[in-house]
C-alpha cells in the first residue's frame, strides 16, 4: 500500500500526502466522526473560528473559505519507533493530561495513546 517512493520522500521530507488512501465508504466514516467530534469537543480542543464563521475549526492552522462550504480536516500524527517522550513545561496540543507521571522522560512512547500501526519488515 505504502510504495518505496513514498517511503524515502517521508525519510527525505518529514511528511508525505497518500492520495485515495481511504474508500467513498470509509471518508463517510470520517465525516461523520468529524460531525461528532465537533458536537462533543473534549476539554483539550482549541477553537479557531468565529460564532459566525460558517466553516466551524477546532486545532487548524488553514485560512478560512468562503460562502457556505465547510472546512473538513482529519489530521494524524505518526511517530517513528525511536521517538522518546520528551515533556514539556507547556500546552501541547494535543495535551495528553497524565502522561507526565505515566512516562518519564526519556522513555520510548510505548503507551495506550499511541498504538503501534506499523511495524517496518
Amino acid at each position: 500500500m505504502i510504495d518505496a517512493a513514498s517511503v524515502d520522500r517521508f525519510q527525505r521530507d518529514g511528511a508525505v500526502c497518500i492520495r485515495r488512501l481511504f474508500l467513498p465508504e470509509e471518508m463517510a466514516v470520517l465525516r461523520a466522526g468529524i460531525d461528532e467530534n465537533l458536537a462533543h469537543l473534549s476539554p483539550r480542543a482549541k477553537v479557531a473560528s468565529g460564532a459566525d464563521d460558517p466553516g466551524r475549526f477546532v486545532e487548524d492552522a488553514a485560512r478560512g473559505v468562503t460562502g457556505t462550504q465547510r472546512r473538513r480536516v482529519f489530521s494524524v500524527r505518526f511517530l517513528g519507533d525511536d521517538m522518546m517522550h520528551a515533556p514539556r513545561r507547556w500546552r501541547t496540543s494535543p495535551e495528553f493530561p497524565g502522561l507526565r507521571e505515566e512516562l518519564p522522560a526519556g522513555a520510548p512512547m510505548n503507551h495506550p495513546l499511541f498504538p503501534v500501526l506499523w511495524r517496518a519488515p
